[in-house]
């Protein structure tokens, strides 16, 4: 199931035995809703679809990327993990596809992943090495 309370059920399951000597990173996807082109204009399939899955998930939380909501990409509070080895990253202003393929909106999303990745990639290195 996909719902969002198995999901949750599921999380707590697994949290207390998540290795605690790991380093958890998270990184959030935000898609405010004035961002997705749905005018006839600017129609596409692909931000049609993430638009209309981003209504659903605007009642549970405006952060959302079109599927998953800001709250939901975090580690579960009941892990046995240590606070210094959960590190949230912060949030990209994109839906999740933009921001990992360069497929959507038939290969003109601009998404700046190279320079993501560069940056989370230093960032990784600066916090497991302290």
């Amino acid at each position: 199931s996909l719902t969002r309370e198995v999901r949750h059920e599921r999380a707590m399951d697994y949290a207390p035995h998540l290795p605690a000597h790991v380093h958890y990173f998270t990184l959030s996807a935000v898609m405010p809703m004035m961002d997705y082109r749905r005018h006839w204009w600017q129609f596409n399939l692909d931000d049609y679809s993430m638009w209309l899955q981003a209504k659903v998930s605007e009642g549970v939380c405006i952060y959302n990327d079109g599927q998953v909501v800001t709250l939901d990409n975090l580690m579960p509070e009941k892990s046995a993990v240590p606070e210094n080895h959960i590190h949230h990253l912060g949030a990209v202003r994109g839906h999740h596809w933009a921001v990992s393929y360069r497929t959507f909106n038939f290969g003109r999303n601009r998404f700046p992943r190279k320079a993501l990745y560069k940056a989370m990639l230093h960032t990784l290195v600066e916090l497991t090495d302290a």
